[in-house]
């Protein structure tokens, strides 16, 4: 299963970008035309992507069903897992992997702890219908799990030359960069300390790394 981060991310970005059996492409007269991957992760697995949260692409319900936090969507993909085993036990038999990217480091770590969670209530209730099954894997890319890590370390990691002597970024905005930084690592500090919509929107722009 894979989805996508964001967040508010769709799921489908990864299957349309090569791991499923096409890419989308755009043609002379603007149309998108499907073009077969020749890396196709579809040749050799089941690829299951899910627009996560509810409100995300495809996935949608009733304003009530809408969630804002990681935890309490996490509880939504684990309903939507169960009764997905249900419509296709053949599968359930199968070795199980989650992937995500970007803010996806919030959600895998929420939906796993949601799933082990439930597991471990339903193998104490004789009655639970609850169908047993645990990722065997995970993979998690270019994650965000921790904005105040993240952006401590983002000047190391986009600023200092690789061995063939380039930069992510030129010495103009990483000289930029690092005079941003505290004040954008100080945002981040307080939105943890007060977590209001206010602060989240102020670090979000003082940390905007696309203006810099």
């Amino acid at each position: 299963m894979t989805l996508g981060g964001g967040p508010g991310g769709s799921g489908m970005l990864f299957p349309f970008s090569g791991a499923g059996p096409c890419s989308i492409s755009i043609d002379e007269n603007g149309h998108g035309i499907p073009i077969a991957s020749p890396y196709s992760w579809t040749e050799h697995v089941n690829v299951l992507s899910i627009d996560h949260p509810v409100g995300v692409g495809f996935s949608y319900g009733e304003r009530a069903s809408l969630r804002n936090t990681s935890l309490t969507a996490a509880w939504d993909t684990d309903d939507f897992l169960q009764a997905f085993w249900r419509q296709y036990p053949h599968l359930a038999n199968n070795e199980f992997m989650i992937s995500s990217g970007s803010y996806g480091g919030h959600f895998v770590p929420n939906i796993i702890s949601v799933i082990q969670k439930r597991n471990d209530e339903a193998k104490s209730d004789l009655s639970s219908a609850r169908i047993l099954k645990m990722p065997e894997s995970i993979m998690l890319v270019n994650i965000c799990s921790d904005m105040l890590t993240h952006f401590r370390w983002i000047h190391h990691s986009l600023c200092n030359r690789d061995p063939g002597g380039t930069m992510f970024f030129n010495d103009t905005v990483c000289m930029d960069l690092a005079d941003q930084l505290p004040e954008c690592l100080d945002s981040i500090q307080y939105s943890y300390q007060q977590q209001t919509l206010v602060s989240k929107i102020d670090a979000t722009q003082k940390c905007d790394i696309h203006g810099w």
